[in-house]
């Protein structure tokens, strides 16, 4: 295994964490079942990242450590986002109006 696929997974996984971070920040609580959601959601897109790198790789720079933070991140908030737009349509809510 090449050592620039475990920095570009380590470095989405990060981007992941980093997600789960403001997710906790940004909502009313976290449970414990979302925070290992957002930890497991960022194993899997580190490791399909990772993947889908080793299938373009030339050589490691800067620019991909910093797409794979920002890739693990984007997941992660995207899950998130896509959970709680179902949990307000399932209480009969609007995304847009929370009245």
């Amino acid at each position: 295994m090449d050592l620039s696929l475990l920095w570009i997974f380590g470095a989405a996984f990060i981007g992941a964490v980093l997600g789960v971070l403001i997710n906790w920040l940004s909502a009313d609580g976290m449970t414990a079942k979302q925070l290992v959601q957002g930890i497991v959601t960022g194993v899997i897109s580190a490791a399909v990242f990772a993947g889908a790198y080793q299938i373009k790789f030339v050589s490691l720079t800067l620019y991909d450590i910093f797409a794979a933070i920002i890739g693990g991140a984007g997941t992660v908030l995207a899950g998130a986002h896509i959970t709680r737009a179902l949990n307000l349509k399932r209480s009969n809510k609007d995304f847009f109006r929370l009245s």
